[in-house]
């Protein structure tokens, strides 16, 4: 059987970190992790999907900024420490692999581009040439001494895109394991319990979703999974996402909440299953979630492809998209705290009660 060509270790040099053997660690950490998943298929969309990243990655002189990442994760993680990515990094399979990311994009179909870019054609050279950025919400007791571990970490004056945030949700995710002895990573995001809590009953004390307006909209959308609660977190957080556009949509039945609009990401693979270029659908969901609207030769385009009228017109009412990845990170999030406080309501209340 044929192998599928891997990625080969180039001699870029630019003005990024470089750490010895770093290319050579992002691949055999990400393969073993791999085949622990997914086996030896070379031709499966999981095997294509690593090597896409490895090329990027490598090509572009950003593998040490990966293991940089890795290695503040781990020294987190080593700790004690609550620390969770943000932003669109979960939109990597190779972060995923290397236990940058809790989200492994190919579970909840988010593109790499949205993370790494996209060449606008077919001949302009390297693709997925945007800098990585790596955005991580930490509990507060542990900011300090993670970003001095960064800040000791050799070439870590190079690294231009790594923010540790201190983050009130991993701090009471913190306090709450260690009341609980309850591992928040092996709570379930398919819990009865919690998922009637968040539908029918008090939410307040839970990140997301237990806002005033997101109660508007799980009213109005019924959501009955995570993954309907993935949709709301990003309806909730666009602009003009919502309000006289995907709430209109599901109140006359033109769409369900799946159907709608609600991240960036939806859109570029939606055009792509519709026969779009990739770098088209790229562009246009780039001038979506910032806000350019459509041109007139996309809805065109949009037009050929049979796109529906109500998909165009809500198109064109948006001024900015939430990236899908930062949607499932705080729904995470929501959900293991909603979970402790369906399952342990006393230490939630205490918790809660210090903030």
């Amino acid at each position: 059987m044929k192998k599928q060509k891997e990625s080969t270790i180039s001699d870029y040099k630019g003005p990024y970190p470089e750490i010895d053997g770093a290319e050579e660690e992002l691949m055999e950490i990400s393969k073993a992790r791999f085949h622990e998943f997914y086996n030896d298929n070379p031709y499966g969309k999981a095997s294509k999907r690593l090597y896409n990243e490895f090329n990027g990655i490598i090509i572009n002189g950003f593998a040490s900024i990966y293991i940089i990442a890795k290695r503040l994760v781990d020294y987190a993680k080593s700790e004690g420490y609550q620390i969770g990515s943000r932003g669109s990094a979960g939109s990597s399979f190779v972060a995923y692999l290397l236990g940058i990311t809790d989200i492994n994009p190919l579970e909840y179909d988010i593109p790499f581009e949205v993370f790494a870019g996209c060449r606008k054609n077919d001949v302009s050279g390297a693709d997925y040439t945007k800098v990585p950025d790596f955005d991580f919400n930490l509990c507060n007791d542990g900011r300090e001494a993670v970003i001095k571990y960064f800040e000791e970490m050799p070439d870590a004056h190079k690294v231009i895109k790594i923010d540790i945030l201190g983050h009130k949700s991993q701090t009471k995710l913190n306090k709450l394991e260690e009341a609980t002895g309850i591992d928040v990573k092996s709570i379930q995001f398919d819990d009865e319990k919690t998922l009637d809590l968040l539908i029918n009953t008090d939410a307040f004390g839970v990140p997301e979703f237990g806002m005033e307006f997101a109660r508007k909209v799980i009213k109005a959308a019924q959501p009955v999974d995570f993954k309907d609660f993935v949709k709301i977190s990003g309806l909730c957080h666009g602009t003009d996402v919502w309000s006289d556009n995907a709430d209109k949509l599901i109140e006359s039945g033109v769409a369900t909440l799946q159907d709608v609009i609600s991240t960036r990401d939806e859109v570029m693979v939606y055009l792509m299953e519709k026969g779009f270029k990739r770098e088209n659908a790229f562009t246009i969901m780039e001038d979506l979630r910032k806000g350019k609207g459509l041109s007139d030769d996309f809805i065109k385009m949009m037009r050929e492809a049979d796109i529906p009228d109500w998909y165009i017109e809500s198109c064109k009412k948006i001024i900015y998209l939430f990236p899908k990845a930062h949607a499932v990170a705080y729904t995470m999030t929501a959900f293991r705290l909603a979970w402790f406080k369906a399952h342990y309501p006393d230490a939630f209340s205490n918790i809660i009660s210090c903030d």
